[in-house]
């Protein structure tokens, strides 16, 4: 399994604006993170900025028919206690709105659509900042 800070590796590119870098870090990730609407457009978005639309549209093209096998897949999967019903449409309605996004991308950021970032850090502690025992194993708490 891929580590995740390969795909940061590739939105740090991009938030910077080196758009080859992206694309780099973009395709040592494919095949290996959760395809996901927000995180292909910025792929696809880097790839548009290199002008390298054929493959633009291959990745794409490529994430409707994930989405779609995923579908297809659970639209027979059996129910359990584990699997209600609810889970199974919660789940399905996810994936078409994953595939209804992926279907309008491309006209999207032909059209200037710039997708966001989307920072989420991995929660190791409730802290984030520097100074606590986390992050300075000399800090000392004077009470």
């Amino acid at each position: 399994m891929m580590n995740l800070w390969v795909a940061g590796m590739a939105d740090l590119w991009l938030e910077l604006g080196h758009y080859e870098e992206a694309v780099y870090w973009y395709e040592k990730s494919w095949g290996h993170y959760w395809v996901k609407p927000d995180w292909v457009a910025q792929f696809a978005y880097a790839l548009y900025r290199c002008n390298r639309m054929e493959r633009m549209r291959a990745i794409i093209d490529e994430a409707i028919r994930e989405k779609r096998e995923q579908f297809t897949e659970s639209g027979v999967e059996e129910c359990s206690e584990a699997w209600t019903e609810q889970d199974k449409r919660d789940h399905l309605d996810e994936l078409s709105s994953d595939i209804a996004a992926f279907e309008k991308m491309t006209s999207r950021i032909e059209e200037g659509y710039i997708p966001p970032l989307i920072f989420n850090p991995n929660l190791s502690t409730r802290c984030y900042l520097f100074g606590c025992r986390q992050h300075d194993p000399e800090f000392e708490d004077k009470e």
